[in-house]
C-alpha cells in the first residue's frame, strides 16, 4: 500500500508540493447525511466531484496537515465540509474508547495529524477551541497524535513547511 502526505487546505493558498493537497473551495458540495458513504459506496462519498475519494486519499496517508483560517475557534468552512465528506473513512459502527463513544475505523492503518491555524486575531479563548477541535478531529478520525500550530497569515502557515511561495 502507498502511503502519502495529505494537505487539506483553504483553496486560496499555494498548494505545497511536498504534499498530496486537497484544496478547500467554498462552492464544494456540502455533506448531506445521506450515509452512502458508509453502506452504499464504502470510503467513497457518491457525489461527484474532486473531493469524492478523500477519505481514500486519508486512508492512504501516514500525515495528514491541515493549514486553515481560524473561525471562531473552528476550521473555515470549506475545510470543515471537506472532513464532513470525508466521513467514509471510518466505519458506520460505534466503539467505546477511554468511556467516549467514536465510529470504528474502517482501514487498519493510523496517521499522525498536524493542524495550522492562521489569522491576525486569534484570541486566547479562541486558540483554546481550536486546540480542542483539532484534538477531537484527532480522537474522530484515530489519529496517532496531533499537533496543533497558530499563525498570524496564510504565508506564514505555509513556510512552516519550508517551502517557498
Amino acid at each position: 500500500m502507498d502511503s502519502l502526505r495529505l494537505l487539506i487546505y483553504d483553496s486560496y493558498l499555494t498548494p505545497l508540493s511536498i504534499f498530496e493537497s486537497v484544496a478547500c473551495q467554498k462552492e464544494l458540495l456540502p455533506c448531506n447525511s445521506c450515509f452512502a458513504c458508509w453502506v452504499k459506496t464504502p470510503g467513497r462519498c457518491i457525489k461527484r466531484d474532486i473531493y469524492t475519494l478523500v477519505a481514500t486519499k486519508i486512508s492512504r496517508s501516514h500525515e495528514l496537515h491541515i493549514i486553515s483560517k481560524c473561525f471562531w475557534g473552528g476550521y473555515s468552512p470549506a475545510v470543515q465540509n471537506v472532513l464532513d465528506r470525508s466521513i467514509g473513512y471510518l466505519h458506520p459502527f460505534i466503539t467505546t474508547i477511554d468511556g467516549e463513544m467514536y465510529y470504528r475505523k474502517r482501514y487498519p492503518h493510523t496517521f499522525t495529524l498536524t493542524v495550522n491555524f492562521y489569522g491576525n486575531n486569534i484570541t486566547k479563548a479562541e486558540e483554546r477551541t481550536a486546540k480542542d477541535v483539532a484534538n477531537s478531529s484527532a480522537a474522530i478520525f484515530h489519529a496517532r497524535g496531533c499537533v496543533v500550530n497558530f499563525f498570524k497569515t496564510e504565508h506564514e502557515a505555509n513556510e512552516h513547511y519550508g517551502v517557498p511561495i
